[in-house]
This record gives C-alpha cells, sequence and structure tokens, in this order.
C-alpha cells in the first residue's frame, strides 16, 4: 500500500530526509506528502487502494477528543467497513473519507493502542506520532506481513518501512554480525529483533514500541500473540465435529476471507501458480467478485503438461489469464535487484513473484492474491511431516523395540530407521542426529531463541495427551512465528518493488485459528509410511469443481540453478566484507564455496553473493544499476 518514514533528530536535515523518503518511491508511486514539525519529519509515499481521492493522504492529522497527532499507514484493514459502521454509532463520528486509514485515526482517538490492535483485521505497520504525549508508537500486526524497521542511536529515532530509508540518512553503516549469520548461512531470517545491520533493528509481529521524546528512550510491549490463537475448547468442538460440517466451516471461512481480501477500489488479480493453493483462491474470486478475474501464472518446464490440459485450459476459461515462461533467466539482475528490494540475503528462486508483480504493474494491477501461507498452515511441508512420522516411532513402544533388534542384529538396516523427538537435541538442525551441534547452532543462528519459540508453541497444546500429534501441531504453530517470516517479508519486498500489494487469504485469523484448532486426524490423513497432504483443502477443491490435474498436482520446486554464472561470479568476487566478517582469507573463502559447486549448494552459493552485494549497495552505497553493469562484466 505504501512506504513511509519519520525521523526524529535535534537537527533534521530535511534534504536527506526526503530523500530516504525517495528511495522507497516504488513503494507508492501515486502521491508523495510529508510533514515537519520542530524535530519531527514524516513521509509518505502512496499506492492508492482504498479511496483514491485526496481525503485519504498521509500522513493523517487527528485532533477530535482532544486528541492531537498524526498517523501513517502501510497495509490494509479487511473489517474497517464492519468497524466504521460501529465506531460511528457509538461514538457519532463523522469521516471525512472513505478510506481504512481513517478509520484507524478515529479508533486510536477513542481507544487505546492496545484496544484499536484486537478490533481490526489485516496486514498492518502503523506509524503514531502523538504531539500531546510527545511519544512516537509503532506496532505491526500478528503476522507480520508489513514490515516496519527502527533506528535508535545517537540521539536519533527512524521508523521505516524499509532499511534503505534509515541507511540513507544515518552516518555509519555497519554490518551486524549476529544478524547475518542465519541469512548467509541458513538463507534464513536474522533472529529476534536483528537485522543485517548494526542498530537496525524490527519491530516484531504483534509488538508495541513506545518512544519517549523527552528522554530518547523507549520500551517494547508484545500484545498480540499467535500463540494464543490456539484454544482447548475449540480443538475438543472441532474433534466432535463430523468431517462434512468440518469441510463446510473451512469452505464458509476461506469464502469470507477471499471475500474480505478482494476489498479495493483498483483492479485486482491472481498469481495462479496451477497449483492447489493458488487454485482454491481463484475459483473462490470468481464466486465473489462475478466479473472475469485476472489471473497471472508462471508455466515452467515442469508445469507444461498440466498448463496443456484441456481441463484445465476450459477451467481457466472464464478468466483473463495471462501466462508467462522466463526461458532466458537473468541470473545477474534477479541477484542484484531482488537483494536491493529485499534488503536481507535473497533466494534463486525470487524471479517468480517478481515477474508476476511486474506483469501485474504493466497490466494496471495494483492487488495481487496468492496462495501462500497454505502449506504452512496444513503442515504439509516435508520436514513438518518427518518430524510428525519420528514421533511416532520415538513414542511408539513396539516401533522403539523393533528398531533396537534390528540395531543389534542388522546395524546397517537399522540406521534406515532411527526417530528422535523433537524435544531432545538434535532436532533443529539437519541432518538431526548431529545433536552435539544444537547449542551452537542455537546460539549462534538464533540468537538462544530456536528451541524456546519451539517449546512456547508446545506448552500451548498443553491438553493433547498424543505426543507426535503434540509435537506436529507445535511445529506448524512454531514455524509461522519463525521460519515463515522470511517468505512473508519476501513476498511484501517483490510486491511493492512493482508497485503491487501481495495479500494472503489463507493469513485470515479466523482460518488460521481454525486450523491450528484442526486436530490432526481431521487435518491429515495418515497413510502406511506417508501422510495425504492436505485432504481438508482437497475437499474443498473437488466441491469446487476444480480439474483433478491440479488436485493431485505434486508440488514443483522452481529450478532457477546457473551453475556456470555462479562458478564465474564467485571466482571473480572479491568477498571483502564477508572475508572480513568470517576473518578468513578471500582466497580461501572463494576456494570453498568452488569445491561445493553441486546443485544443493546452489543456495549457498547465491546467499554468499546475495550479502556480499547487499553490503556493497547499503554500506558503500553503490547504485543497483551501477552494480548490475559490474557483475555482468565479471561473467
Amino acid at each position: 500500500m505504501c512506504g513511509f518514514i519519520l525521523i526524529y533528530d535535534k537537527k533534521i536535515d530535511t534534504k536527506k530526509a526526503r530523500l530516504s523518503l525517495d528511495k522507497m518511491i516504488h513503494r507508492g508511486p501515486d502521491e508523495q506528502k510529508s510533514y515537519i514539525d520542530e524535530n519531527i519529519f514524516m513521509g509518505f509515499n502512496r499506492l492508492a487502494i482504498q479511496d483514491l481521492t485526496k481525503n485519504a493522504s498521509q500522513p493523517m492529522a487527528e485532533n477530535i477528543n482532544n486528541s492531537d497527532f498524526y498517523l501513517m499507514f502501510n497495509g490494509e484493514i479487511y473489517n474497517f467497513l464492519n468497524l466504521k459502521k460501529n465506531v460511528t454509532k457509538i461514538k457519532n463520528l463523522k469521516f471525512k473519507s472513505k478510506s481504512d486509514t481513517e478509520v484507524i485515526s478515529k479508533l486510536y482517538a477513542n481507544y487505546s493502542m492496545e484496544k484499536v490492535l484486537d478490533m481490526i483485521q489485516g496486514m498492518f505497520a502503523i506509524c503514531i506520532y502523538n504531539k500531546k504525549e510527545k511519544k512516537i508508537y509503532l506496532t505491526r500486526d500478528i503476522f507480520g506481513q508489513k514490515p516496519l524497521y527502527y533506528y535508535s542511536y545517537d540521539n536519533k529515532f527512524i521508523a521505516s518501512s524499509e532499511i534503505k530509508g534509515i541507511v540513507n540518512y544515518i552516518e555509519k553503516v555497519e554490518p551486524e554480525f549476529f544478524g547475518l549469520l542465519n541469512p548467509v548461512l541458513q538463507t534464513g531470517n536474522s533472529p529476534s529483533n536483528y537485522t543485517m545491520f548494526k542498530n537496525i533493528n524490527k519491530v516484531l509481529p504483534g509488538e508495541i514500541l513506545e518512544f519517549n521524546l523527552e528522554n530518547c528512550s523507549y520500551k517494547i510491549k508484545k500484545h498480540l500473540k499467535l500463540n494464543s490463537l490456539v484454544d482447548e475448547k475449540e480443538y475438543i468442538r472441532l474433534e466432535n465435529l463430523s468431517y462434512k460440517k468440518l469441510i463446510e466451516q473451512f469452505s464458509e471461512t476461506l469464502m469470507e476471507s477471499v471475500k474480505m481480501h478482494g476489498i479495493s477500489d483498483v483492479k485486482i488479480a491472481a498469481a495462479a501458480s496451477l497449483g492447489l493453493d493458488s487454485s482454491v483462491i481463484v475459483d473462490l474470486m470468481k464466486k465473489n467478485y462475478g466479473d472475469q478475474i485476472n489471473c497471472i501464472s508462471y508455466i515452467s518446464q515442469e508445469d507444461e503438461d498440466i498448463a496443456n490440459n484441456k481441463d484445465v485450459i476450459k477451467y481457466f476459461s472464464d478468466t483473463i489469464h495471462h501466462k508467462f515462461s522466463e526461458n532466458n533467466k537473468n541470473f545477474i539482475e534477479n541477484l542484484i535487484y531482488s537483494t536491493y528490494y529485499c534488503e536481507s540475503v535473497g533466494r534463486e528462486d525470487n524471479m517468480v513473484l517478481s515477474e508476476v508483480s511486474k506483469i501485474s504493474k504493466n497490466k494496471n494491477i495494483k492487488v495481487l492474491l496468492t496462495g501462500d501461507g497454505s502449506d504452512e498452515l496444513f503442515g504439509s511441508l516435508d520436514y513438518q511431516q518427518k518430524i510428525y512420522f519420528n514421533s511416532i516411532g520415538y513414542y511408539n513402544k513396539l516401533i522403539r523395540r523393533t528398531n533396537l533388534i534390528l540395531k543389534n542384529y542388522f546395524p546397517l538396516i537399522s540406521n534406515l530407521f532411527v526417530y528422535h523427538s523433537p524435544r531432545n537435541d538434535g532436532y533443529f538442525i539437519y541432518p538431526n542426529n548431529l545433536a552435539s551441534l544444537e547449542l551452537s547452532s542455537d546460539l549462534m543462528l538464533y540468537n538462544g531463541d530456536r528451541k524456546k519459540n519451539f517449546y512456547d508453541a508446545l506448552n500451548s497444546y498443553y491438553f493433547i495427551k498424543n505426543e507426535s500429534e503434540r509435537n506436529y501441531q507445535s511445529i506448524i504453530l512454531d514455524d509461522l512465528n519463525t521460519r515463515f517470516q522470511r517468505f512473508l517479508s519476501r513476498s511484501d519486498s517483490y510486491g511493492m518493488q512493482n508497485s503491487v500489494e501481495v495479500r494472503l487469504p489463507y493469513l485470515d485469523i479466523n482460518f488460521v485459528k481454525l486450523c491450528l484448532n484442526t486436530p490432526i486426524k481431521q487435518k491429515a490423513k495418515l497413510q502406511f509410511f506417508n501422510i495425504k497432504k492436505k485432504n481438508i483443502l482437497k475437499e474443498i477443491a473437488k466441491n469446487l469443481k476444480i480439474p483433478k490435474k491440479i488436485i493431485n498436482r505434486s508440488k514443483v520446486g522452481t529450478d532457477f540453478y546457473n551453475k556456470e554464472s555462479y562458478m564465474n561470479l564467485i571466482k571473480n568476487e572479491k568477498f571483502f566484507y564477508l572475508s572480513s566478517i568470517f576473518k578468513i582469507d578471500s582466497t580461501k573463502l572463494k576456494s570453498l564455496l568452488l569445491s561445493n559447486n553441486f546443485r544443493y549448494y546452489s543456495r549457498e552459493h547465491f546467499s554468499f553473493l546475495s550479502a556480499e552485494a547487499l553490503f556493497k549497495m547499503f554500506i558503500d552505497k553503490k547504485d543497483p544499476k551501477e552494480l548490475h553493469e559490474e557483475y555482468k562484466d565479471k561473467i
């Protein structure tokens, strides 16, 4: 929806501040507006989606009920129309716009920040400058779908939708060692509230940060918690519900979510991967919106068979279907620009969403609905299912005794049947029998939070007696709190790179609560050494008459590995920053990367190249276009 920046500085450099705002113009090219008050600068780049008039411009001032504050908001509030109706009745308020921004503003003028967060449903990052209280408030939604960073150092406080806005304003930018280890070595997120840069931090999902202008101090409170969605009574209710009724409840909840996620005053489209998750969203969009909807699909070589299937072609015949394939893979462009907009280590397969959003922009489409989040919610990822089977083997006495016999008499065969509990050491690293590395991995990559986060999720499901089921449900909840954050961050980055807002209907709060409280026996059908994935979603798809070819399609990854380009670039890269950070000679570092040159290491190759490029752009302030040309010469 937008990009914003707030700067508190005793000597505001307005020229620098405006340039920081310009660095994020891709997030909101429709309108730019700023507000300056003594030591405060507030700047806003607007992507107009709800109420396209100037009445919805930001920063938005509010002075009702003796209040005096300015608000900036990035995201969408899907229940804002109902909230507007209710608050108008109770408080007899008058609105000048038809925007969700003004609804938040009016709510905050009448209720506490905590109460406002309890009322609104959607994806958001909010920044409020309260002149009367002389305080700044920052907050994000429960999932963390919209980014928000802050810098509090040297008597300055900066809040920004993107790191590049902060980096442009401050004098000294340095790598943060503990913030870069997980992204570089695991292509994961920086742990806790770290980023890859010193003194630049993330506001975490559900947090409220309160900065006091009088003493330049801040405090943080966690208000919205995903773990609180787990409800024993709801779990028991769903356990006793017939399977037919359960499917109906899932269908109705998802239908309502798609309806709410489609609220917009501009054109919307669906990112249709030709898979189960996105096809269900496409079908519900057709039922909700009536008119022909736009669908944008990336067709890989593996997808050509399904794309040309007559039933699939017929299924998409009542949509405006834009298909594209990327045969000429531009490795360098993907590396440089995905890193620049992601502001962390990128992934080689980032190109797909970036291209989909680029096509959307060219078609004058500002909103894109995707099927992201379904895999995590239904526990259908391979490693989640492996954990479930490991738990079954670990807690089942018969299996453990059989394994002991095999170990004594057939030691080579017994290695094929090793079972672990995720509560023991060695679970969070791979291979998961390297128990001695558990502590160092947790401390170095996750700031000591990895196992704690899992146990927090485990404690939320205290009422489940079956240990394997409890582990499985806890892993799903834990993933939403941890691993899934990197996908949300990348979805926002690659959509907003092209001024397109990406929405995720599966992350509706009511749908997520339904998933988290649905017992395993309902959510996943256990078969011999296998789990029937997403059986609930498949039942919904069957009822919607989605082609079997789509319903039964195996999940296919997107391969963008270009070995020759990787090797050439690694050979010619000096790795000034990474060799210095890891205290290793650059020749030795390159040798390590080049010696691991088979397909599995492509992510590591990309992450090291991506990290080095990031530091060049954000610390050396090298222009992405200039770096792009430089890297082209290297290969």
